[in-house]
C-alpha cells in the first residue's frame, strides 16, 4: 500500500494499515496482483 503524506511519523516499516485507518467518504484507488492458477480441468 502506498500513502502519500506529509508526516509519516505515525507509521513504521511493515505496520499493517487496516480500513479503519480510513473514514466514510474517503476516496482511495486500490491495484492488486492476481495470482493466476490457470482453468480447471473439463
Amino acid at each position: 500500500m502506498e500513502l502519500r503524506l506529509d508526516d509519516v511519523g505515525d507509521f513504521a516499516v511493515g505496520q499493517e494499515i487496516g480500513a479503519d485507518t480510513f473514514e466514510a467518504g474517503d476516496v482511495i484507488d486500490v491495484t492488486a496482483v492476481s495470482k493466476g492458477k490457470g482453468s480447471p480441468a473439463p
